[in-house]
This record gives structure tokens, C-alpha cells and sequence, in this order.
């Protein structure tokens, strides 16, 4: 009974209580506390990556600002839910203890069972049976969990197919595709959008193509998610269909969804909600010019890991509708994403500390304030400020449109200085030459800012459409007046005592300050985990869009595309001499870096090809 009522295992048959402190283990505790902190942030450390390295798993939403995590809870794939035990017994023989909390649920509990009135619990049926729990413990070290989702990934792929689900493994006489793209969001849409342009799209598919993509749609991904005007003209969103090489996309144009874009030419983007419905209009067409050439798109399917295997080919296990499978393919191209996470915010550095260690419960990502509904948070949280103030912290592009999308909403009381663009290096407008730059009167730039192919001023680096015009407006170019509610603090260093002010006089403090890739995890022949760039921050891939290990080597046949991915524009794709970041732009994306990767996937499958037949 002092143990829950748990006669044998975590089945409760009888009323219990929690009684399991002996005066021995009190003192132990007592003395513990003296250690609380570091521990804590341990344990929060093994969190964070394990939820980096679980893609493709469900882990619980963290809401605690901060806690002492006990295990890693994390849902199996439903299909593999009967084989759980299977699974924990394979982690077991490679060295993982787990546990099943909370397994069963109450309502699935001997006592309540047989004494309470239990109705219908379908979700809580579903997590229980597929709950398994990951050790997290003050002997692991940094990349402990990493090695541990490995092996959890293994478990899961070996298990899968000793079950012989359906679908569960691919036979060594089927035809090996040339890639698996893994994302149809905008990037993912984008590849093939390149290889529309250039006739190639055909092609493509028909050396072996399948797409995964685990929403039910591919084309706008998340974009119409979000509140803000794009950073990308509706000219630039035209153009992936006019003038199209395939007629059943050329025709887009003229399509109600293409009209409706029509509309924001000339203006200062479109708005992202209005930027959806011809991204999935052109990507219901790309679809059907896929599969009508052998080709194929899974949705609602998810990508769990990817293989290498000693023939140089990947297997990717990936889960759906149908079940679990493997396929196997030449090539890869993660085109995942980006994501925001509370953690990778606060521990962001500024100005001497974390910024989760100077604004506490009043930090917010920027991600949040751009989506629909995220100003009226921002309002309903400020609602009782008779004077609110509020940080910005970063540069990028985010920040600009944090800052714009707060000096709209007129519902809360902005006063002069209400709102700071917290930066390390100042934000400055893109041009389209060296003339406009002098008659709009800025002239802080140099050669080594002027792209060498096109002639624009920062293309890469300045900012663009609604984020420009205020940039031009804090900067007082071409006769505009700044904004008074909107004031600059440039960082002076770790010491930037200023900076600690502010932020700590702040109301809100909004951080800006880039997304990390979500990637997939890759494993080599023998199954290790492959240590890959981005884990350490930096770039994902390479010059060419190959995917870079923790060495900062190419990993053979792995490509990569998307926001966050690090990619650099050079050489023939132009872009300025200074420019120190990543460029993310879906004109690059449909266009020159997506036919970069088209064009080394066919080059490599026609090489493969030809040496099989000598």
C-alpha cells in the first residue's frame, strides 16, 4: 500500500499511498538539494537532445519552465504499439534499460477498474499502449541520449521487420529508386518546381522518386499558418508557374489562385495566409506529373531514420497508412525544415548571460508572435501594462517583422521607446544597384557588399519588402521619419550592462534569433548514429547542398535544401563578398539551388547507371 497499491508490477489492485522515504533515503535527499541545480540543468541538457535526435517520435509537449526530468517519454508508432515489448527487450540486449510510465492508465487499472465507473478513453488507451520511457540519469554524459535514440531507432527498424508488417521490408529483388525526398513543404516542392523549369521533371520521377511528407498536403507546409506578409514578392511566387515547361502548370496564372496573387504585385509581399493557395494548387500539379511518370507522393507518412548501407545505397524506414516500410534509394534530399524551440531561445547568450536567465517567464520566440493569433497573445498578455515595454532581440528578418507586426496592433498603449530592436550587428535595406542605395542617401556599405552577378546592394544580407521600408524608416532614408515607438540598442559586448536594463525593465522580451534544422536521423553501416554539422550550429550542408557530417564532410547521396539548412549562395548564383549566414528564399529554392540538386541527382543516377552496364 505506501507503494500506490502496486502488488506486482505498476498495476494498482488496492488503495495505496506514496510512502516509500525511509529515514536513510530522507538523508540522501537532503543531501541532493545541495546539488538540485546542476542536476536540474543536466537532465534538461539529455531533454533537449533527445528531443533533437527523436525525429520522426512524439515526445510530450514541455510546458514547466523548468523541472527535474525523471525519463524521456516517447510514443512508439501506432502500428508497433502490440510490439512494444519486443522493442524494449531489443534496447535491453544493446545496453538501454526503459520503463512504460504511464502504462497502465488509471482507467486501465485493476482497482478502478473493478470499483470506479470508467467510460471510453480512446487517447489515453492509445498513448498508454504506445508509451515508452527513456532513461535520464546523473551518470549520463552529453550525447548519451543521442546514442540512446539510436539504438531506440534500430529497436524499432529490426523489430518492425522481424513482425513482418506489411510492407515492413523491401526484397532484395526490387528496383532500388533513384531518391527519397523527405518534406513536401515549400522546400520539398520547390526541388521539384526546379526541375519543372528546366523540362527535367519527368526525368525525375521516372528513375525512382517518392516523396514523404507527414501531413496529409504537400505544397504550403505551415506558411499559412502565419500572420505577416512574405519577404518574398508575388512576382517570385508567379514565377514558379509562368511560363512553365508543362502546360497544366503554366495555366496556374490564370488560376484563381494565381489571380489572387496577382493582386499583391507590386506591393510589399503578399500575405503568407494568401500565399497557400497556389502553393498547393502547384503542388497538386506537380503531383500529377509525378506519379504520371512513375513517380510516387506518400502523405500523412512520416520519415523515422535513413541507413547506409556497405553497396553505398540509404534505407529509410518510414511509417504510414499502410504500416511501416523500408525503401531503398541512391540519394536523399532532406528538405525538413526549420523549427524554433523554447530551450534553443533562452540558452541563447546576451550580453553576458542566457537569455532565459535574463527574461525568465517573460521570454517569447518569435515563431509564436508571427502566427496567426500571436499579436492578440502578445496583447492579452500586456493587457494590464498602462505603458508596456518590449525587447526584440535579434537581427534577422524575424525581428523585423516582430517589430512590424507589433507597431500594428494599435490595441495596446505604445509610448515613445515602447519597443527595442536589441541587435548585435544593425540591420540595413537591400537595394536593387549602387544608384538607388545614393538616392535614397545610404551609403554605408562597401565593394565588398555589392553582389558581383546581379549588382544589388546586400542582396543577401539587406532586408526586403515590409522589414526593408522599416529599416529605411529607423534610418531616416530618402526623407522618411522614424518611428518613435521603435528605438535601436546595439549590444557593446558581454558586458553590456545596458542591455541587462533593458531587458530586465522589459514587459515581453521577443526572441529572434534564427531556426534550427530538424534534419533526419542518419545512421552508417553498422548502425552507429552519423554526427552530423548542424549538431554542433553549423551550416547542414555544403556549397553543392550536400549534407555535412560533425567533421565537415560530405555524407555520400545526402542532400539537403530548406530553411535553416546553411546553404551559402557563390560563384555563378551571385550574392555579396561580405555576406556571413545562410539564405533561405524561395526564388533560390525553385530556381538555381534546386536545380543544383536536380541536376547531381540525374548526373549520379546516369553515372550509376552506365557503370552498371560496363
Amino acid at each position: 500500500m505506501v507503494n500506490f497499491g502496486f502488488e506486482s508490477g505498476r498495476n494498482a489492485t488496492l488503495p495505496g499511498i506514496n510512502a516509500k522515504m525511509p529515514e536513510i533515503l530522507g538523508l540522501m535527499a537532503r543531501s541532493k538539494l545541495a546539488e538540485l541545480d546542476r542536476i536540474c540543468d543536466a537532465r534538461a541538457a539529455l531533454d533537449r537532445e533527445y528531443r533533437a535526435a527523436l525525429t520522426g517520435l512524439t515526445c510530450q509537449h514541455g510546458t514547466a519552465k523548468r523541472q527535474a526530468t525523471q525519463f524521456m517519454p516517447v510514443l512508439l508508432p501506432p502500428e508497433l504499439a502490440s510490439r512494444r515489448t519486443a522493442i524494449a527487450e531489443a534496447l535491453a540486449a544493446d545496453g538501454v534499460g526503459t520503463g512504460q510510465y504511464f502504462s497502465p492508465h488509471l482507467g486501465e487499472q485493476t482497482l478502478f477498474r473493478d470499483t470506479a465507473l470508467v467510460e471510453a478513453t480512446p487517447v489515453a488507451d492509445d498513448v498508454s499502449a504506445r508509451m515508452l520511457s527513456l532513461p535520464i540519469t546523473d551518470a549520463m554524459r552529453p550525447g548519451d541520449a543521442t546514442i540512446v535514440a539510436g539504438r531506440l531507432m534500430r529497436a524499432i527498424a529490426r523489430v518492425a521487420a522481424d513482425a513482418g508488417s506489411a510492407g515492413a521490408g523491401q526484397a532484395r529483388g526490387d528496383a532500388v529508386l533513384g531518391c527519397v525526398m523527405i518534406g513536401g513543404g515549400p522546400a520539398g516542392t520547390a526541388v521539384l518546381t526546379a526541375a519543372s523549369k528546366k523540362g527535367l521533371l519527368e526525368r525525375l520521377a521516372g528513375d525512382g522518386l517518392v516523396l514523404v511528407e507527414r501531413s496529409p498536403h504537400i505544397g504550403p507546409g505551415a506558411l499559412g499558418g502565419y500572420a505577416i506578409r512574405s519577404d518574398t514578392t508575388a512576382e517570385t511566387f508567379l514565377s514558379a508557374v509562368r511560363g512553365n515547361p508543362y502546360p497544366e502548370l503554366a495555366a496556374l496564372e490564370t488560376h484563381p489562385a494565381g489571380q489572387m496573387m496577382a493582386r499583391h504585385c507590386g506591393a510589399l509581399g503578399a500575405p503568407l495566409a494568401e500565399t497557400a493557395p497556389l502553393l498547393a494548387a502547384t503542388a497538386q500539379r506537380l503531383r500529377g506529373i509525378v506519379t504520371a511518370h512513375g513517380g510516387e507522393i506518400r502523405t500523412d507518412t512520416e520519415a523515422l531514420s535513413a541507413q547506409a548501407t556497405a553497396d553505398g545505397l540509404w534505407r529509410t524506414t518510414i511509417v504510414g497508412r499502410e504500416g511501416q516500410r523500408i525503401l531503398t534509394s541512391r540519394h536523399l534530399v532532406v528538405a525538413t525544415g526549420g523549427y524554433q524551440s523554447d530551450a534553443h531561445v533562452a540558452d541563447k547568450r546576451v550580453a553576458g548571460a542566457s537569455l532565459g536567465e535574463l527574461a525568465g517567464d517573460r521570454l517569447m520566440r518569435s515563431d509564436l508572435l508571427l502566427r496567426r493569433g500571436g499579436v492578440e497573445a502578445v496583447a492579452a498578455r500586456l493587457a494590464d501594462r498602462r505603458a508596456p515595454r518590449v525587447v526584440i532581440v535579434g537581427a534577422s528578418t524575424s525581428a523585423l517583422a516582430s517589430a512590424v507586426q507589433l507597431l500594428k496592433c494599435h490595441g495596446l498603449p505604445w509610448g515613445a521607446g515602447a519597443i527595442t530592436l536589441m541587435v548585435r550587428t544593425p540591420p540595413k535595406p537591400f537595394f536593387p544597384s549602387v544608384e538607388a542605395a545614393a538616392a535614397e542617401g545610404f551609403t554605408d556599405f562597401t565593394a565588398d557588399d555589392i553582389c558581383p552577378v546581379s549588382g544589388f546592394v546586400l542582396r543577401l544580407a539587406g532586408l526586403r519588402l515590409e522589414s526593408r521600408e522599416l529599416v529605411m524608416r529607423m534610418l531616416g532614408l530618402g526623407g522618411r521619419t522614424s518611428d518613435p515607438r521603435l528605438r535601436l540598442h546595439r549590444i557593446a559586448g558581454e558586458d553590456d550592462a545596458e542591455a541587462r536594463r533593458i531587458i530586465g525593465e522589459a514587459d515581453l522580451v521577443v526572441g529572434a534569433l534564427g531556426y534550427r534544422p530538424r534534419a533526419l536521423p542518419l545512421f552508417d553501416v553498422n548502425g552507429q548514429p552519423i554526427a552530423l554539422a548542424h549538431r554542433a550550429g553549423r551550416p547542414m550542408v555544403d556549397r553543392h547542398c550536400r549534407v555535412l557530417d560533425d567533421q565537415d564532410r560530405p555524407v555520400p547521396g545526402v542532400f539537403g535544401i530548406g530553411l535553416s539548412a546553411g546553404f551559402v549562395p557563390w560563384g555563378a548564383l551571385g550574392g555579396e563578398k561580405s555576406f556571413r549566414g545562410q539564405a533561405n528564399g524561395l526564388w533560390l529554392w525553385q530556381n538555381d539551388v534546386g536545380q543544383m540538386i536536380v541536376h547531381q541527382l540525374l548526373r549520379q543516377d546516369a553515372a550509376a547507371r552506365s557503370s552498371a552496364a560496363a
